[in-house]
């Protein structure tokens, strides 16, 4: 997701774009990145999911060890 050129702030001097996009605030939760990953590994078949909320668990399956190495 890119901001419209007229809500982008410039960079400063010896700033990159990027860096000056993410002062902006774009932040991104790094839980949410991980549950999406953990998500990806019970679809793949490398973990087994165990419980829920806060009470979950993952196990790696056989399969799981070798991909996640």
């Amino acid at each position: 997701m890119t901001k419209e050129n007229s809500q982008r702030r410039p960079p400063q001097e010896g700033e990159s774009e990027q860096a000056a996009d993410r002062a902006d605030g774009d932040s991104l939760n790094p839980f949410a990145i991980g549950a999406g990953f953990l998500t990806y590994c019970v679809r793949q078949g490398w973990l087994i999911q165990e419980g829920k909320g806060r009470r979950v668990r993952y196990y790696a399956t056989e399969a799981g060890r070798e991909a996640l190495k």
